[in-house]
């Protein structure tokens, strides 16, 4: 059995810099987010069909902004993450009955960022020689998370699953830099096939 299923979610996603020189942390506001997708499944008839294979393409987009302030002055971060997920991994149905089963998935998520990075507008990522120089963009690179979700399948037409991606390192190997962003998701899916 092949199904297609589009997508359309809700995302809380939380960003985290760290500065390994001097154990700071930078904590973006918590974001909602938004994602369009498609879900391509593979059922296997292997155990009554409780077992399927799917890898699921979804453009997310995040932005947000940090101030960092003291006594001398204050530094203005912007973060904006858009990016191509590409979660390929199983799902494990439990049956309630004809019409209505429970699924598990793990998955191994691809994230391929869109035009994305984090801009410093002062000295925060900046040596004190140029603390008054323009600024500064952290480039992101690709990434790799693990997946894990829980929905409920209504006859094999609708679905709802709740996810969570694993924390990524989003920025490029910067020296003495790293970064935490996770989400967790609500999507609802259609089949269209």
């Amino acid at each position: 059995i092949f199904n297609i299923f589009v997508q359309a979610g809700l995302g809380m996603d939380n960003l985290k810099l760290k500065t390994l020189q001097d154990a700071r942390s930078l904590f973006y506001e918590p974001n909602i987010t938004y994602s369009l997708g498609l879900e391509f499944e593979y059922i296997s008839s292997f155990n009554n069909n409780k077992w399927s294979f799917f890898i699921s393409p979804t453009f997310q987009s995040y932005n947000s902004s940090y101030t960092l302030k003291n006594v001398i002055t204050s530094w203005d971060l912007k973060a904006k993450y858009s990016s191509l997920e590409l979660p390929i991994g199983a799902k494990h149905y439990i049956f309630l009955n004809k019409k209505n089963k429970l699924f598990i998935k793990v998955a191994t998520n691809i994230d391929i960022p869109l035009e994305s990075g984090i801009t410093s507008y002062s000295a925060v990522f900046q040596s004190p020689s140029d603390f008054n120089s323009s600024p500064r963009t952290l480039d992101t690179n690709l990434n790799f998370s693990f997946l894990l979700g829980f929905g409920y399948d209504f006859n094999n037409i609708f679905r709802a699953e709740i996810n969570y991606n694993t924390p990524k390192d989003v920025i490029e190997k910067y020296y003495k830099m790293k970064s935490d962003f996770d989400n967790i998701s609500l999507k609802f899916s259609y089949n269209i096939l």
